[in-house]
């Protein structure tokens, strides 16, 4: 029995609360990883102290941030239809 038109389920929009919860864990979990072991480490990185270990958690942090912002933004994009508004023109 071949499904018409009228069988086909819509397809909706995803939720943003998933991805939200999948970012916050997932930075979350690195950020606390990185300081156990800076913390474990005695705050000496390449025999410096607090300041570049502060440094470094910034650094890879606000690159992690960055990185998951201009994925988000590839995907609202993708999915909104703005691609295909600047192709037509």
């Amino acid at each position: 029995m071949k499904a018409g038109p009228e069988s086909e389920v819509p397809m909706s929009q995803p939720s943003p609360r998933p991805v939200r919860r999948f970012v916050i864990w997932t930075t979350s979990l690195f950020v606390l990883g990185v300081l156990i072991y800076a913390f474990s480490a005695k705050l000496s990185v390449f025999g410096q102290g607090f300041h570049a270990v502060f440094a470094i958690i910034l650094g890879v942090g606000a690159t992690i941030a960055m990185a998951v912002g201009l994925m988000a933004l590839t995907f609202h994009s993708s999915r909104s239809g703005h691609d295909e508004d600047v192709g037509d023109q």
